[in-house]
């Protein structure tokens, strides 16, 4: 589930002069990647290896939202 939302967060920046993505896949790819962090901190078997990946995927669709409305804001600036 992690590389699911590190992949709609990779999609938003091809897409972006859409403008609807980015509102949709960072926010999608959040949520995913909540649920994939929630999911193994609930195992305990599961490497902190792969715990370490679901909170990158957090980090990477928040890091894609904000990358995104700034280039949204910039480009908009004439």
């Amino acid at each position: 589930m992690a590389v699911t939302s590190i992949i709609l967060s990779a999609l938003t920046v091809p897409t972006l002069f859409l403008m609807i993505t980015v509102f949709i896949f960072p926010g999608i790819a959040f949520f995913v990647g909540l649920a994939a962090f929630i999911k193994a901190q609930r195992n305990p078997a599961i490497s902190f290896g792969v715990k370490l990946l679901t909170v990158a995927a957090i980090g990477v669709s928040i890091a894609t939202f904000m990358g995104c409305i700034y280039v949204i804001n910039t480009g908009y600036r004439a």
